[in-house]
């Protein structure tokens, strides 16, 4: 097996998320959590719901955003993988390719800067 890697550095969260709300609010209204008043709060005022979703949505943190960009990306395996797949075809590169995954890794965490050992002074 062979595993391909890319690495998304930047991503639109605010126009892809816009793009996507109507149908996370559809997918809610399927889900059928009727015992949930936020959801059918949501589900029965998708204008509102829009807004509010949108406003969640800026005040995650970017933690938070990636991992629902994660899930938005593994939603559409199917469409990722057929265009993949419809790509490398069009290069003549046969593959079959089992599945695509997001999932956010955590960067490495910043090193703190070496500060230089203050020389005692000469009193």
């Amino acid at each position: 097996m062979i595993t391909l890697t890319v690495n998304i550095s930047e991503f639109d969260y605010s126009e892809k998320f816009d793009q996507f709300i109507p149908d996370l609010l559809n997918r809610i209204k399927e889900s059928g959590d009727s015992t949930n008043p936020l959801m059918k709060i949501a589900c029965a005022a998708p204008g509102l719901s829009t807004k509010l979703l949108k406003t969640a949505i800026d005040a995650m943190s970017q933690k938070q955003k990636d991992a629902l960009a994660s899930r938005l990306i593994n939603s559409n395996e199917d469409k990722i993988i057929s265009s993949l797949t419809d790509l490398a075809d069009r290069y003549g590169i046969d593959i079959t390719i089992d599945n695509a995954e997001a999932a956010v890794n955590d960067p490495e965490p910043a090193r703190e800067p070496e500060v230089p050992a203050e020389e005692p002074s000469a009193n």
